[in-house]
């Protein structure tokens, strides 16, 4: 999407605070002002107010600090900007100092693991005003291209550069260079990006890309071999996994379950520049994990067989039975057929439509699909006891109709022992087919074994609705040996709470 460069060293290096201000003058030829108690960069307000405008005048060394000023804006602003938003790193010149060795990082891969790992702390602040760091516009791009949630019209596009050379095309980004943005209001934003995502499919983000209506600059494909390795992605203190074996869908692969198990390691989360005041050769400390990022060329994903919709929607089932699939659930749990109509008339969800207020449509869509389950659930009790051929059939026709409902409440390429026939085993979690034993989940129970790529309708199940708010704190058991054992547990995080109080009727009223 950018055009950085994959192969190449791991961006890293030594990290010493001390006599940084100095360091920072030899590379910018310009002292730095007093900054207070800062010490972790110079401001980005002091580059724009000393090296906004090149002098038209100037000379070489002049313009070449400019540049370095320009490069180390553009790391601090754009590819790699921290949750300050308003330094910028000294932490980079070790490795922009030389003009012609900077060619030679792995820019693409540290940019992805700074953004993974600045994510990964925004979602563990719990400050009253938490911010973000990482390259949020190669973030916002894959949004864009994936998810169809509020996605700018694309309007046309400025003229290119007219006569550079195939290096200096513009990169995948240029789709989006000039973009119609819809509005909404602030205090609904977040309530109608949830619901239009709660409403996605599977197939939603794996759509095949379009033809580029422009020639693109070749460092776009220059590494597309690698896009599968295995390996850690590695920027300074930072270390996090590149895993696409856990994603192999988005690469057009069959997704194998259970996926390889690989540590991600709990303790890379706690290393950084505070914790590790002491570390002064981050190179030297993250040593074993250079070393297994030089034999990313080896370490490539295998996996050659084509997606099909029957093999991914077995994935599905055994991923429902490994993770938590639900965040957010419905205000009750009771059954319509039991309920009084007054008894379900002034629940938080009634009191909020009333009101005429937006409500998530998450708990809406559980509600349904509780139901339509329950319905699918009583009609294949009662219909193997059913004589007449013609009642059975309607029967039959009448549940398969249910569970394709049920399914477009959710994700309708599903699987799930939410709504099955009944006869089917119970509990335990399917193993891959690819597995020591061989056995078959219960997917493969439910879905025919040709490998035929049409998404029926009948056999579609429905895979709960998940949410942002309340995500769970912990990490999804792993599952070891190809098989798991559980207790019985509700598909949904513990103590979400999605539209107030749940409870029976009158009782538990908020």
């Amino acid at each position: 999407m950018l055009g950085l460069s994959i192969r190449g060293q791991p961006v890293t290096g030594p990290c010493v605070s001390d006599g940084w201000r100095a360091r920072v003058a030899a590379f910018l030829g310009r002292e730095v002002e007093e900054q207070g108690t800062r010490t972790s960069g110079v401001l980005i307000s002091w580059l724009r107010e000393h090296f906004g405008q090149c002098p038209q005048d100037a000379d070489a060394e002049t313009v070449g600090h400019y540049c370095r000023a320009w490069i180390l804006h553009l790391f601090a602003c754009v590819l790699f900007p921290d949750a300050t938003g308003d330094t910028a790193s000294w932490m980079w010149i070790h490795c922009l100092t030389d003009w012609h060795q900077a060619g030679f990082y792995s820019w693409g891969s540290a940019v992805l693991c700074f953004l993974y790992r600045q994510l990964c702390e925004a979602c563990r602040r719990t400050s009253g005003s938490p911010s973000v760091g990482g390259c949020v516009y190669l973030l916002q791009l894959w949004m864009w291209s994936r998810l169809p949630v509020r996605r700018p019209e694309i309007m046309p596009r400025r003229p290119w550069f007219p006569g550079e050379p195939p290096r200096r095309q513009p990169t995948w980004a240029y789709i989006w260079d000039q973009v119609k943005v819809s509005h909404t209001r602030l205090d609904r934003a977040y309530l109608d990006y949830i619901n239009e995502i709660d409403a996605l499919t599977a197939h939603s983000p794996y759509d095949g890309d379009d033809p580029l209506p422009f020639p693109l600059s070749f460092m776009c494909a220059t590494d597309d071999d690698i896009y599968r390795m295995v390996c850690p992605l590695i920027c300074f203190y930072a270390v996090k996994y590149h895993l696409p074996h856990r994603v192999a869908r988005q690469f057009g692969m069959r997704q194998i379950w259970p996926p390889q198990a690989t540590s991600t390691s709990i303790e890379l989360h706690n290393v950084d520049r505070k914790k590790k005041r002491k570390v002064s050769e981050w190179a030297a400390f993250h040593h074993a994990y250079i070393q297994e990022w030089e034999q990313f060329e080896q370490n490539l994903d295998k996996n050659n067989e084509p997606h099909t919709n029957s093999a991914y929607r077995q994935y599905q089932s055994w991923y429902q039975g490994a993770t938590r699939h639900r965040l957010r659930e419905a205000w009750t749990e009771d059954d319509y057929a039991d309920i009084h109509s007054s008894d379900d008339e002034d629940t938080v969800y009634d009191q909020s439509t009333r009101a005429g207020r937006q409500v998530e449509a998450g708990p809406i869509l559980d509600r349904m699909g509780r139901t339509l389950q329950s319905s699918v659930r009583d009609i294949e009790h009662i219909r193997p006891r059913v004589r007449d051929p013609e009642i059975r059939s309607v029967l039959e026709r009448l549940s398969n109709r249910l569970r394709s409902a049920a399914a477009r409440c959710g994700c309708r390429t599903a699987t799930t022992r939410d709504v099955h026939v009944p006869s089917l085993r119970e509990g335990g979690v399917g193993t891959s087919s690819q597995g020591p034993s061989g056995s078959k989940s219960i997917a493969s129970e439910e879905v025919d074994d040709d490998d035929d790529d049409d998404d029926d309708e009948q056999r579609a199940e429905e895979i709960g609705p998940s949410q942002l708010q309340e995500a769970p704190l912990t990490q999804p058991t792993q599952v070891v040996g190809g098989t798991r054992l559980r207790r019985p547990r509700s598909p949904y995080t513990p103590g979400t709470d999605a539209l107030g109080h749940k409870g029976k009727g009158k009782t538990r009223r908020q």
